[in-house]
């Protein structure tokens, strides 16, 4: 207030003005709600729904010579099932290859497995370290407009992986 009674006009006037409506608004907040500079993570829900596997692919690698070892391991797991295999890009550095559809979480997790142990048809694809997870047709949506690898990632962990 002494800025602003002082020098009125200025911009520093104008600054201290801000400064103190900052403090006033948090002073007033409820007790336990976060500052508003904090962003929250995305609302991801558990979800039964149809799924899908993806998998982050950097854009430096053959993304066509990837998505044809999983058409590979898919003919010779699933031969009864046909699965699609896309790819669209993921940000500037990545693509995101994604293998569906799955009619739910546990046939998904199924397919996740035994992608993820396989050492022949998918070596140069699951041994790279790439982020691969199980992901509802729901969260797919929130997860592609965020890019959040890494969230998503925590939320595939912790509903997806643990306790199996």
């Amino acid at each position: 207030g002494e800025v602003q009674t002082k020098y009125p006009g200025t911009d520093e006037a104008k600054a201290a003005a801000d400064i103190l409506a900052t403090l006033n608004k948090q002073a007033n907040a409820p007790n336990g709600s976060a500052p508003p500079e904090v962003v929250a993570s995305p609302d991801y829900v558990a979800d039964d729904g149809p799924h899908f596997i993806a998998l982050v692919f950097p854009n430096a690698d053959n993304v066509n010579a990837a998505k044809s070892k999983i058409s590979d391991f898919n003919q010779a797991n699933f031969r009864s099932l046909t699965f699609q295999v896309g790819n669209s890009l993921l940000g500037a550095d990545n693509q995101l290859i994604k293998v569906s559809p799955f009619p739910n979480k546990q046939k998904a997790m199924e397919y996740y497995a035994l992608f993820i142990a396989n050492q022949e048809q998918l070596v140069g694809v699951n041994d790279q370290g790439y982020a691969t997870f199980a992901i509802s047709a729901t969260n797919y949506a929130t997860f592609y407009k965020t890019k959040d690898v890494d969230a998503y990632a925590s939320f595939f962990m912790a509903n997806y992986l643990e306790g199996q």
